[in-house]
């Protein structure tokens, strides 16, 4: 198989699918420069927003994350439907403390793709985290409902039903993030915690 690949990209490297397959190569090598060169022939040959995308994630990775932005911002201008590159941009922004970016380009994710439970979760969480907490709660029940087997949208809800003071919603969605995770044992601690009435401290 490895021969075979080998063959089509020895064919296709003057082509932008195998430039592009080149640079995705390069970069789980970690080989930056050499992944860079390949995205840019590509780009060169047949400007597309994938191509954009995948020389923002090189240039991310390789801690140049102001052009990371600007190159993954592109891709969204060219296709502005496509939820990875959107919720990926919203990652990066995370990374720069830039929360009002980060809900943005999460709300455009979840717009293009409502299924996209983890975009609904870390919505949820942006929110939360300048107090729209009402908003927060209704991006991760969104979260939840199509993150099934996972508990950290319902783990998420009950702290921030916690800090509205509402301890029965809270219990109640911790009893469901325990459903999904009964072996973990700090998440069985905090659920005992509520339901014996204790003080926790609450997260922001």
């Amino acid at each position: 198989l490895a021969t075979e690949q080998e063959q089509w990209l020895t064919v296709n490297s003057d082509q932008p699918a195998g430039a592009v397959r080149r640079g995705q190569q390069a970069l789980a090598r970690r080989d930056f420069a050499e992944a860079k060169r390949w995205i840019r022939i590509a780009n060169d040959w047949d400007p597309a927003a994938y191509s954009h995308h995948l020389l923002g994630r090189v240039l991310h990775a390789s801690g140049k994350t102001p052009a990371a932005i600007a190159e993954i911002t592109r891709a969204i201008e060219m296709e502005p439907t496509g939820s990875e590159y959107s919720y990926e941009l919203a990652l990066i922004l995370a990374e720069t403390g830039d929360t009002a970016g980060v809900i943005k380009y999460l709300e455009l994710t979840v717009a293009n793709a409502p299924d996209f439970g983890r975009a609904w979760y870390n919505l949820g969480l942006a929110y939360a985290g300048q107090e729209k907490l009402a908003s927060a709660l209704r991006a991760l029940a969104q979260a939840e409902a199509n993150m099934p087997g996972s508990p950290d949208a319902a783990y998420a809800a009950a702290t921030i039903h916690l800090r509205t003071g509402d301890r029965a919603a809270a219990i109640e969605a911790g009893e469901r993030a325990l459903a999904h995770a009964p072996n973990n044992p700090g998440l069985r601690r905090f659920v005992e915690q509520l339901r014996h009435g204790e003080n926790l401290p609450i997260n922001r």
